[in-house]
């Protein structure tokens, strides 16, 4: 891909619409200082891999051949209302390719903002193409919006709503989600099945691995256990990881430690990312990366100056800024190994706001009398690990604020009739709308509102939880666990992250063939995101809550 370095720098940026509580102010040089010492605490790739330059296709505008361990992959959960998409039609265009790089936490009132100058491969693609900030899912939970971004479904169509669910009505605990949660075809499959080659690395619920026509690594992969599609790319994986030299012990604090693992998991991300597009012609590659979502979780406090524990002194206070600059580094190794006609998209389903403290709610439950426990932890528990009192608990409630009720004929134990749920919810939801913490400053805006699964969605699938409670003052969210001392606890009172997500979402998106001129596109939510991807391909998805954008 032809040069994306700026030819001067910016003189302006884009009108700001800045709703989160984060540092408007650039990173300066001082700032720069406080991030870990690269070679304590990670091994920067350079900035040309010499292997991968080595497998570089001669021709890399030459499509890939045909995978002959491609199979018919197993179509699951469609429904009646849903195109085949085992028969969807191949499109317009065989020869189009797309590179999308998906950055779990990238907020956009820093990359399309505050730092936009500074990111300056991201800036010039928002340049020359067109940009815009999504709105997310609520409630917003990285995994769920993820996958409503390559869906372009809400969490009730895909009956998809925190990283583990209700497998039934029973009281069984909450399982972890795989790929074979995911009932919906996401984009990569979609265009597999339109004939496309497609490379995956990393997308969230890839695990286990399913057939493609392509390359896929998934998202549980390790250096001891590589996941992957097809065997042989498994094998080839497991080589590189091999090959790669050994990564010395980080050193310095436990914090440091964990920045030092955070940026050397990214660095390896990417490192094959670019193995795998020089091996590989794809029509579509995909990568994704958590990263920066992981360093904003353990730093936010140095960034954003309305933190309740903000400390712009603190050692590490330059991080934040520095990986969002490692990451557009990252990202111009890859653009070197594209042509000039591939279609480049950069996104996130959610950015970060900082965290200023939680709400016990099962305690609360149990405060109202609706939970009953046989016996009281004596520090923090998950539910799973109490001893419940079924049949005389009325509500419970788990992750990402969603509550239960233990209802008759559903539930086993269940001890709320047909005719007093919905009296029951309605008043549940008033008293939950009442909640506020201590000595808050404007007790006429609510902490937490409660909505109906039926009001958030276009449809409702698998176990639903029955409300969900969520955080109606920016930096507040629930708690799950039982036997806290105190119903609130907030940063100063509590071990909690400096971040969480928020529901506002980017994307940044360039076409060689049809430039944007820095066009900003405004009221686009993460729905429109495959869509709009999809219809440079020249197809239709089955199914969507989303619109193309361009």
């Amino acid at each position: 891909m032809q040069s994306l370095a700026p030819d001067s720098p910016d003189s302006t940026d884009a009108e700001e619409e800045r709703t989160s509580k984060t540092s408007t102010a650039q990173p300066t040089d001082e700032q720069a200082t406080h991030a870990p010492d690269k070679d304590r605490i990670a091994t920067r790739g350079a900035k040309s891999d010499t292997k991968a330059d080595a497998e570089r296709p001669k021709a890399q505008g030459q499509q890939a051949a045909g995978n002959t361990e491609f199979g018919q992959a197993r179509e699951v959960g469609a429904g009646s209302s849903t195109t085949e998409w085992s028969n969807m039609p191949g499109g317009s265009d065989p020869h189009q390719r797309l590179l999308l790089i998906a950055l779990d936490g990238a907020t956009p009132e820093l990359v399309l903002g505050a730092w936009r100058n500074s990111l300056r491969t991201i800036a010039r693609l928002a340049e020359r193409g067109s940009y815009g900030r999504l709105q997310g899912i609520v409630p917003c939970a990285s995994l769920p919006a993820w996958c409503s971004l390559f869906t372009s479904l809400d969490p009730g169509q895909l009956g998809i709503y925190a990283s583990a669910q209700r497998p039934n009505h029973s009281y069984a605990p909450p399982a972890p989600l795989t790929a074979q949660s995911v009932h919906a075809p996401r984009l990569w499959e979609i265009l597999s099945r339109a004939g496309r080659s497609v490379g995956v690395l990393s997308a969230p619920l890839t695990t286990p691995a399913k057939l493609l026509n392509g390359h896929l690594l998934g998202d549980q992969s390790s250096v001891h256990n590589v996941i992957a599609y097809p065997p042989a790319f498994a094998q080839q994986v497991a080589q590189w990881l091999a090959d790669e030299p050994p990564i010395s012990p980080a050193q310095g604090s436990l914090l440091e430690q964990q920045i030092a693992e955070i940026y050397t998991h990214t660095e390896q991300r990417f490192r094959l990312a670019r193995r795998m597009l020089a091996r590989t012609s794809y029509n579509c590659f995909v990568l994704f990366d958590n990263g920066l979502a992981q360093i904003e979780r353990l730093l936010w406090h140095t960034l954003d100056i309305t933190h309740l524990r903000h400390q712009p002194t603190h050692p590490l206070a330059g991080v934040i800024s520095a990986f969002y600059r490692f990451i557009d580094d990252q990202v111009s190794d890859l653009l070197e190994l594209l042509d000039d006609t591939t279609t480049v998209a950069l996104v996130s389903a959610c950015g970060a706001q900082p965290l200023d403290g939680e709400f016990a709610l099962n305690d609360w439950l149990i405060a109202e009398g609706e939970l009953r426990l046989r016996q009281q932890p004596t520090q923090p528990t998950s539910l799973t690990q109490s001893d419940i009192d079924w049949a005389a608990t009325r509500a419970w409630a788990s992750e990402n604020g969603m509550l239960y009720l233990n209802l008759a004929g559903r539930e086993p134990s269940g001890c709320i009739t047909a005719d007093e749920a919905e009296p029951f919810l309605q008043h549940l939801t008033e008293r939950i709308q009442a909640l506020q913490p201590p000595a808050v400053s404007t007790a006429d805006t609510p902490t937490f509102t409660a909505y109906r699964p039926s009001a958030l969605y276009a449809s409702v699938h698998n176990v639903a939880p029955d409300l969900f409670v969520v955080g109606a003052r920016p930096g507040w969210r629930t708690n799950a666990l039982v036997g806290h001392p105190d119903l609130w606890h907030t940063v100063h009172t509590a071990a909690l992250d400096a971040a969480y997500e928020s529901p506002r979402g980017l994307f940044v998106l360039y076409d060689p063939q049809h430039p944007g001129g820095g066009r900003e596109i405004r009221n686009a939510t993460l729905y429109d995101v495959m869509p709009t991807l999809l219809a440079l391909f020249g197809i239709t998805p089955p199914r969507t809550r989303g619109k193309a954008l361009v």
